[in-house]
């Protein structure tokens, strides 16, 4: 998708279409998560949820990138764990 994205969603509607509703779906799956995470008491539940879907949908999309372009995957894992640390936490009672 990233590639199709760069190389033709500028200027193929069809792959533009296409690609963003793979993404909206994308964005979707990964809000639904932190309903469930605001649910069980692990993110702040008063964080917007499609908000912060975004966020992460960007952050894994660019470790994905960096990856696919040579960065090692400890870095990639402590991307991964420093945005996990970001995510807001409940305030405590």
């Amino acid at each position: 998708m990233a590639k199709s994205a760069a190389e033709m969603g500028a200027t193929d509607k069809e792959v533009a279409r296409r690609i963003r509703k793979w993404l909206d779906a994308y964005q979707r799956d990964i809000a639904e998560a932190i309903r469930a995470a605001q649910r069980d008491g692990d993110i702040d539940p008063a964080a917007d949820p499609d908000e912060l879907a975004l966020v992460i949908l960007a952050l894994l999309r660019g470790a994905e990138a960096l990856r696919k372009g040579g960065m090692p995957p400890r870095a990639i894992a402590a991307i991964a764990e420093r945005a996990i640390a970001l995510l807001p936490r409940p305030q405590a009672a």
